[in-house]
């Protein structure tokens, strides 16, 4: 954990940001880092701490948390600003304190869900909830609202989660985090299909590495580019 400014080292251990390994994994060690905190997953726990020195805060411990590839079905995300960590599991989504208490809880088969851990809420798709919904959890008491049914498939979050993507084939809809369309357009292709702010791209990760950046509502790119332009 480095100063950016100093360049001085705050702290310092064994991690593995990526899973990188192929075959039989052994246990990894994830890292994020939002706002001013730092999780550090271990084997059976995460360590949350300060990002101002990495000193410890917390730790939650849970048997086979960090174990990849998973076969539990259990997940966890420091949420966008670094305010509280959510576990989701087959048996249910806990939302705890960065102090290491839970706040919130929900019930049901999360284990397969598309989330985002935004402030104030864990956004939920493809979960208990339903196929063609989106589930809105406090993180202060646990209360569920339910989005409007949205068209296609849920297909991804936007980096920033202020909104999401769905599909059918190549028409692609876009939907701001609490279910109101706000575009629909048909694309060549949704390989790779993000979005961020108001663009939303597709890229080929095969040469020549075509990307083609969309404003919202567009078929056609403001930007392509491809390793054949020179």
């Amino acid at each position: 954990l480095w100063n950016y400014t100093s360049g001085a080292i705050l702290a310092s251990g064994d991690g593995i940001l990526e899973n990188l390994c192929s075959g039989n994994c052994p246990v990894t060690h994830p890292i994020e880092m939002a706002g001013q905190t730092v999780v550090v997953g271990d084997a059976n726990e995460l360590e949350i701490r300060a990002l101002s020195d990495g000193h410890l805060l917390s730790a939650i411990a849970l048997p086979g948390l960090n174990n990849l590839p998973s076969t539990n079905g259990v997940w966890w995300k420091l949420a966008s600003d670094g305010s509280y960590i959510c576990i989701g599991s087959k048996i249910g989504l806990l939302v705890y304190t960065l102090a290491g208490q839970i706040t919130a809880s929900r019930s049901g088969d999360y284990s397969t869900a598309k989330f985002f851990a935004a402030p104030g809420q864990v956004l939920v798709a493809l979960g208990p909830a339903g196929q063609n919904v989106i589930e809105s959890i406090s993180t202060v008491d646990g209360a569920s609202t339910i989005s409007p049914v949205f068209s296609g498939q849920f297909n991804s979050w936007f980096l920033d989660g202020a909104r999401f993507l769905t599909n059918l084939s190549t028409t692609v809809w876009v939907y701001s985090n609490t279910g109101v369309q706000q575009a629909s357009v048909a694309l060549p292709t949704i390989t790779n299909l993000t979005g961020q702010g108001n663009w939303i791209w597709t890229y080929d990760s095969t040469y020549p590495y075509p990307v083609d950046i969309y404003p919202i509502g567009s078929e056609t790119p403001a930007l392509s580019f491809n390793a054949n332009v020179q």
